[in-house]
C-alpha cells in the first residue's frame, strides 16, 4: 500500500528519532527469502514513470533517472481508480534481476510518529514481492510496502504492537506478550509476501492455498542500526503513484 497519510503534529518529548530507535524492530526473514528491504529513492531511480493507457502501449512519462520523488507528490488519491493510472515501473528489464533483491545497508528505518493515535509506525519497503511457488505466485509484483505499528501510551511506553499482513488479516499482540529482543519487537517476515507476523509459523490469508510462511534461520536485521529518517519528510511522502506493475490477482480484485 503506498504511504499517503498526512503528517501528524511532532513529539516535543522524549523525541520521535530517539523514541523511533528505542523501538525499532528487529526482522527476522525466512530462509529461503530473495528480496530484501531496499530504500525508497532508489527504487524511484531505477524506475520509469508510466501511464496505463487501455487497449493502447503505456506511455512513457518520465525515462529512468528523470523521475523526480518530489514531483510524485502531485499525483492525486484520484490515481487508484483512474482509466489511465500513472505508476513507477522498476527496470528490471534493463538493470538485470539483482536489482529485485534490494540493499539491505542501504534501506533506512523509515518512522512516522502520528500524534492523534499516540503511535510509531515503521514503514518497510521491498523493491518485489515474490511469494512462495504455487498460486501465490499471481500476487507477485513491484514495489511492497508493509508496516510494524507500535501503540504507546501516554508516557510514551508501548502497550501493543500491529503486523501488517494481507487482506486485513493484520495481527496485534499486547507489549507484555509480544516477542521481543532487548526490548523491542520481534517480527517474522513472510517469506516473498513480506507480510509481518509476532511468531514464525503458517499464517492463513484471504487467497486459498496461498499462505503465507514464516521462520527463523534466515537473515536477523535489526532496523535500529540503519540511519533513522521520519517518513513523512521524503519527497515521494503524500503520493498515490502505484509503486510497480501489479500483479494478476490484483488486478483481478481491484
Amino acid at each position: 500500500a503506498p504511504v499517503h497519510r498526512a503528517p501528524a503534529s511532532k513529539l516535543s518529548v522524549p523525541g520521535e528519532k530517539a523514541l523511533a530507535v528505542r523501538y525499532a524492530p528487529i526482522l527476522y526473514f525466512h530462509p529461503n527469502e530473495t528480496n530484501f528491504l531496499q530504500d525508497p529513492l532508489t527504487f524511484i531511480e531505477q524506475s520509469t514513470l508510466r501511464q496505463e493507457l487501455d487497449f493502447r502501449p503505456d506511455r512513457q512519462l518520465r525515462g529512468r533517472g528523470e523521475v523526480r520523488a518530489e514531483e510524485l507528490r502531485d499525483i492525486g488519491p484520484g490515481n487508484r481508480r483512474a482509466d489511465g493510472q500513472v505508476f513507477l515501473d522498476h527496470q528490471n528489464e534493463t538493470l538485470g534481476a539483482k536489482v529485485r533483491v534490494g540493499d539491505l545497508d542501504n534501506s533506512r528505518l523509515l518512522y512516522e510518529y502520528d500524534a492523534r493515535t499516540n503511535t510509531l509506525t515503521y514503514h518497510l519497503f521491498y523493491a518485489y514481492n515474490n511469494g512462495p511457488p504455487g498460486i501465490a505466485e499471481g500476487q507477485n509484483h513491484e514495489g511492497d510496502w508493509e508496516r510494524v505499528t507500535v501503540q504507546l501510551d501516554e508516557r510514551y511506553q508501548p502497550t501493543a504492537v500491529r503486523y501488517s499482513a494481507h487482506e486485513g488479516l493484520n495481527s496485534e499482540r499486547p507489549w507484555s506478550e509480544a516477542p521481543k529482543e532487548d526490548g523491542r519487537p520481534v517480527v517474522y517476515v513472510g517469506q516473498g509476501s513480506h507480510a509481518n507476523y509476532p511468531e514464525p509459523g503458517t499464517w492463513a490469508t484471504n487467497v486459498t492455498l496461498a499462505d503465507d510462511r514464516a521462520a527463523p534461520g534466515g537473515t536477523r536485521f535489526d532496523l535500529a542500526g540503519q540511519t533513522a529518517v521520519d517518513v513523512t519528510t521524503e519527497p515521494y511522502y503524500g503520493s498515490h503513484v502505484l509503486w510497480g506493475e501489479r500483479g494478476s490477482l490484483a488486478e483481478v480484485r481491484q
